[in-house]
């Protein structure tokens, strides 16, 4: 399979989302969960 590892895929989510700061405006919100979605292509 030449798809990325969904189990990597996972963890770099994970971590991603850890990484959101606490309390963030809905505005910013909007920006990582983009992020996020970018890495679970």
């Amino acid at each position: 399979m030449t798809k990325p590892c969904y189990l990597c895929k996972q963890a770099e989510f994970k971590e991603a989302v850890r990484k959101i700061p606490q309390g963030l405006p809905e505005a910013e919100l909007g920006i990582y969960m983009d992020n996020l979605r970018e890495i679970l292509k």
